[in-house]
């Protein structure tokens, strides 16, 4: 990725994030260099996904519109729209990623995981970590190794991040809503294994072995 598209990026996370730093920016620049060549081309954007939400055929003339609208070049654009959810019509991320094609989730990969980076509790970065679990939004994902590796790391510093602690004096543990995700996508991208410590990672309350009973 040039550094004048890296510059404008960065300074959009750093302005309308909850908290920003350092680990964060790295993560960040991973995302950034790993897509920054990918293009929509012929696949539905997030514009025209909120379309196909309400049912409407290809040849809809409203459809049609939407996707000349939509952003296939440059996906920093879709993610410099991040703050106006509400005020763009058809700008739908909540729902968008349910009704792209594996293109168009392609093309939307980095932009949201940028967005769960900048607000970790809200409600995009909710829907992110259950689609990244589901193998309906991910078994058509065509990653290359260094998105694979992206992506990994994206998700583990999400698992990190928003890792919860809970302890009523009976017992204690750790849980994040992105473990699910984690292990999921470890399991079924090729190159997962070019990830350093991938195992090492909370666990989900059924399973981790942080849960600590007391006396």
């Amino acid at each position: 990725m040039s550094p004048d598209r890296l510059v404008k990026i960065l300074a959009y996370l750093r302005e309308y994030a909850q908290q920003w730093s350092k680990a964060y920016e790295e993560i960040a620049e991973q995302v950034c260099h790993a897509f920054a060549s990918i293009e929509l081309k012929d696949g539905i954007g997030i514009l025209e996904a909120d379309c196909v939400d309400d049912w409407m055929d290809a040849d809809n003339p409203e459809r049609c519109r939407y996707r000349a609208e939509d952003e296939r070049d440059y996906w920093e654009n879709i993610l410099f729209q991040g703050h106006r959810v509400g005020e763009i019509p058809r700008f739908n991320p909540c729902s968008a990623i349910t009704f792209m094609d594996s293109i168009g989730r392609h093309f939307a990969l980095p932009y949201y995981l940028l967005w769960a980076l900048q607000n970790p509790d809200g409600m995009v970065a909710d829907k992110l970590a259950y689609a990244l679990e589901n193998s309906y939004y991910t078994d058509e994902l065509l990653l290359n190794a260094t998105q694979q590796r992206a992506l990994l790391n994206a998700v583990r510093f999400l698992v990190e991040i928003t890792a919860n602690t809970y302890d009523d004096g009976y017992y204690s543990c750790i849980n994040s809503p992105w473990q699910a995700a984690f292990e999921h996508l470890s399991q079924i991208l090729s190159d997962a294994d070019i990830l350093p410590n991938k195992n090492k990672i909370f666990k989900r309350p059924s399973e981790r072995a942080s849960v600590v009973f007391k006396e």
